[in-house]
C-alpha cells in the first residue's frame, strides 16, 4: 500500500487546496477475503416516479440508539422537482431500523 500526502499538504501544482486523491473502500470478498461490511437494501412503501431531467435531493441520517448501542436507525428524506413544473415537488421520508 502506497503512504498518502497528509490531506492538508499542497498538492503537485504548487496550490494549498488539498490534493485530490483516489479512495477505494471494497465491500466484496473479490481478492479482498471477508470484510466488516455489508449490503442493505431499504424498500420503500411506494414508488418514487421521475423523469429524465428531474431534481433529486435528499439527506441519510443515522442515529444510534442511545440504550442499546449496537441497534441504529437510518433516515431517509428526499424531495423531488420536476424541471416540466418547477412548482411541483414531491416529498418523502422514512425511517429504517437496523440492529445487530
Amino acid at each position: 500500500m502506497s503512504h498518502l500526502p497528509h490531506p492538508l499538504q499542497p498538492d503537485s501544482r504548487g496550490s494549498d487546496l488539498p490534493a485530490l486523491r483516489k479512495l477505494e473502500l471494497g465491500v466484496g470478498s473479490l481478492g479482498t477475503g471477508t470484510t466488516h461490511w455489508r449490503q442493505v437494501l431499504f424498500m420503500m412503501d411506494e414508488p418514487v416516479s421521475v423523469l429524465s431531467g428531474d431534481v433529486v435531493t435528499g439527506s441519510v441520517v443515522l442515529q444510534r440508539n442511545p440504550v442499546w448501542r449496537r441497534h441504529m436507525s437510518v433516515a431517509l428524506s428526499w424531495s423531488v422537482t420536476s424541471t416540466q413544473d418547477p412548482t411541483s415537488q414531491k416529498v418523502g421520508e422514512k425511517v429504517f431500523p437496523i440492529w445487530r
